[in-house]
């Protein structure tokens, strides 16, 4: 009871954890090892499917365990945020060893060096990293909040901030018929649990949207309608005007392109080639063209050096590439994306969301289900958010993180950035920054130095 209270699944003890979301699935696995109450606990990307609030929440269990009881917490992570706040103590391995060892403050010191090997950094210090002028080095909120308010006084000709990076050159979005149209959707599983109730939305071709909520919101629930895999309970799904309830998951695949939260839902091939190709041959391709776009697709991702591994034996991070390589050969004109970047570093993240970004580009829907609030901000133009199986705000991201009522109520945050750029509005900062990128551009404009 105490380890389910803890994760924030006490009100879900006598449900199946078959029925639960991926999120709550993780929490799931989290408490049992917490119930057992060791004396070293090890947790391998422990929040990485997690929304904020069942990250917060997970982080404080780890922090009272460690210091009420004294039990050695050891997380191997890409949570950089959450480790600068949490951890005592920052390991950095590098090559098969360890090149930094320290508090956080000492170990995010050497910002350009971590970025330079492919590792994230806090926002807060990558932005002073990439701030130019006469500005020290910082790593919290309120140390950056009180360094550039004091640069900023006194300026008003910063420019306005450049469209998101996502966004330029982007299609837009087809006037014509919605490419996805969701009508009164209801869906329940067969223990009656109700995961969608009355969702209505409409999707354009070209469109880059974000679905985004807390853990069992309806996120997934309403993506896998989109390619068949779940039929409405009531209500309908059209996509480019046909009804997914008449229509089998190999139908719709050809236009429908989903990668899973979890790789190991969907990979399965003896060798990473095979896997890629596996979906190219359903698809009728001729033995020339299936060989192209394997090769295209190996080479996009990186993955010569593992083409004639099994993907089991990979690390996560390289099974989730082969997936989305695997997907993405298969060019479906609507790419649904469930939880991408989870346990990616710096550069599997960059070079992942890339390839998404250029096939948006090229013309292609790309849907995004995330908890990483700067994924949204850096890449969607559109996005949703999904609270107790019913959309509760649609719009650009901008506006949602103007939204404090919603993004409470859904219990999201704002990336730090975005809420640095905010308080520093009335300084003088114009409206509108999501992202580091844009916060730089409005920064060199004219914002360098104090006066």
């Amino acid at each position: 009871a105490w380890a389910l209270d803890a994760v924030g699944l006490g009100e879900h003890r006598d449900r199946s954890p078959h029925r639960l979301s991926g999120g709550e699935k993780q929490r799931v696995a989290i408490a049992a090892m917490l119930a057992m109450r060791p004396q070293v606990l090890v947790l391998d990307e422990p929040t990485a499917n997690l929304d904020p609030a069942g990250k917060s929440s997970v982080f404080n269990v780890l922090l009272r365990l460690a210091r009420e009881r004294q039990v050695a917490i050891v997380i191997a992570t890409q949570e950089i945020e959450r480790a600068a706040r949490y951890a005592d103590r920052i390991v950095v391995l590098h090559e098969g060893r360890v090149a930094r060892d320290g508090p956080p403050a000492a170990v995010f010191a050497a910002a350009a060096q971590l970025m330079e090997w492919g590792l994230s950094v806090p926002e807060m210090v990558e932005l002073a990293a990439r701030l130019a002028g006469p500005i020290p080095a910082f790593a919290g909120m309120g140390r950056a909040y009180s360094t550039l308010r004091r640069a900023l006084r006194g300026r008003r000709d910063i420019a306005r901030p450049p469209a998101p990076r996502a966004a330029a050159p982007e299609p837009a979005p087809s006037a014509d018929k919605p490419q996805i149209v969701i009508e009164n959707l209801a869906f329940a599983y067969p223990d009656g649990a109700a995961a969608l109730r009355g969702v209505d939305l409409a999707v354009s071709r070209g469109e880059f949207l974000a679905l985004v909520g807390p853990n069992g919101s309806g996120k997934t629930t309403l993506a896998k309608h989109l390619n068949g895999l779940l039929k409405p309970t009531d209500g309908r799904v059209l996509v480019d005007g046909r009804d997914t309830r008449r229509l089998r998951v190999a139908e719709l695949a050809q236009t429908v392109g989903y990668v899973f939260q979890n790789p190991d839902h969907q990979i399965f091939a003896s060798t990473v080639e095979e896997e890629i190709a596996f979906g190219l041959r359903l698809q009728g391709l001729a033995a020339e063209q299936t060989a192209e776009r394997v090769a295209a697709a190996v080479a996009q991702f990186r993955l010569a050096d593992q083409r004639d591994l099994p993907p089991a034996v990979l690390g996560g991070g390289e099974r989730r590439l082969v997936a989305l390589a695997a997907v993405m050969a298969t060019q479906p004109q609507i790419l649904i994306l469930d939880e991408p970047t989870g346990g990616l570093d710096r550069r599997g993240h960059q070079e992942l969301m890339d390839a998404v970004g250029a096939y948006h580009r090229a013309g292609h829907t790309v849907i995004l289900i995330a908890h990483d609030m700067r994924l949204v901000a850096e890449h969607a133009t559109r996005a949703v958010v999904m609270l107790d199986g019913r959309v509760l705000f649609d719009g650009a991201p901008v506006e949602l993180f103007a939204r404090r009522d919603v993004l409470r109520r859904a219990r999201l945050a704002a990336p730090p950035v975005v809420r640095l750029a905010q308080r520093l509005e009335r300084a003088g900062l114009p409206r509108g920054i999501v992202s580091i990128d844009q916060f730089a551009a409005a920064w060199a404009s004219g914002a360098g130095a104090a006066p």
